[in-house]
């Protein structure tokens, strides 16, 4: 069987998250090829994420002595056979020339400019602000066409799809909002969100507002002003304790479209690949813009502010009219 290395050094959550559609993707465009993500350090695709690429990754791996030093340039490395392709998801020269002895027939990087690898973009090159794009074009070279990953859906565990049917069940257009962030300084002015709830609802649609423990504060307010309004991620009697991002994105899959700022809500929101407008201020909306099959941004700087509130409601709803219509 053909077989795949991309080396990614590791994921903690966000990382993770936002690294799925280039999972996706892999599989999409190497369908016949034991895929293998090579990691340093440890990695949440062995540990919170594992269902979410269990399918679509044949290995996942650490290699704790691979890339310690530049000792590595040297020593025999711990990563054995022979791949068709490796893919080398790092820019520091040292650790790609390294990498590059791993036995291969195809070698993909864009350190220094694409200097070691095997095949190049054309010339002259512009590098992707977007992280999640330049991960993706590494892919491109390898196979020779376009990523694609909308024909490739994670698997969602089916406990967790059946309690999100079980919330949200068929019959009704669910608008997802995000109203929350790391950061406030992040965050659309929750009245508007809430004005967008109400919108959706006077046209027939149900808000669904995806609260985490940081918001909680914001139930009260939410509800009193939007009692169509339904708040899933509350439901512990049907989710059970402790927080899980497969519980979100298995929930998501239920939704029509969502709404999110730019936030980790959001990139599960955005894994669960549904059509998905995103915020951003003081973020730039070009480098970390969520891959979804279908979504839309806006930024801030776009309405002549810096600040979240210079988005204005109007913009925000003429969009989402846009995703809930396809």
């Amino acid at each position: 069987m053909s077989s795949l290395a991309i080396y990614s050094g590791r994921e903690l959550i966000g990382d993770g998250l936002m690294k799925l559609p280039v999972v996706r993707a892999a599989r999409a465009l190497f369908p016949e090829h034991r895929i293998s993500w090579l990691t340093t350090e440890e990695t949440v695709f062995r540990t919170t994420l594992k269902p979410l690429v269990e399918g679509l990754l044949d290995e996942v791996s650490v290699h704790p002595a691979l890339l310690r030093d530049k000792g590595d340039l040297y020593r025999p490395l711990p990563v054995g056979g022979r791949y068709e392709v490796v893919i080398d998801t790092q820019h520091a020269l040292w650790r790609t020339l390294a990498l590059r002895r791993i036995r291969h027939e195809v070698f993909v990087s864009s350190a220094a400019r694409f200097l070691l690898s095997d095949r190049r973009p054309a010339w002259p090159f512009r590098r992707p602000k977007n992280v999640v794009r330049r991960l993706l074009l590494l892919l491109e070279l390898a196979a020779g066409r376009p990523a694609r990953f909308d024909g490739i859906a994670l698997p969602v565990p089916d406990e967790l799809a059946a309690k999100a049917a079980a919330l949200l069940p068929e019959g009704a257009a669910y608008l997802g909002l995000a109203p929350g962030a790391g950061m406030r300084v992040k965050c659309w002015p929750l009245e508007r969100f809430i004005a967008v709830a109400r919108w959706h609802a006077a046209r027939g649609g149900v808000p669904v507002f995806v609260i985490g423990p940081d918001e909680r504060d914001w139930l009260e307010q939410i509800r009193g002003a939007v009692p169509e309004a339904l708040f899933p991620m509350q439901a512990r009697e049907t989710w059970g304790p402790g927080f899980s991002p497969l519980k979100t994105i298995a929930m998501a899959r239920r939704l029509s479209a969502a709404l999110a700022n730019d936030s980790g809500v959001g990139h599960m929101l955005a894994a669960a690949d549904i059509p998905l407008l995103t915020l951003f201020g003081p973020t730039e909306a070009e480098k970390l813009r969520p891959a979804v099959s279908r979504g839309a941004v806006l930024a801030a700087q776009a309405h002549g502010g810096e600040a979240m509130a210079a988005i204005p409601t109007d913009a925000v709803i003429a969009q989402l009219e846009g995703l809930l219509a396809g």
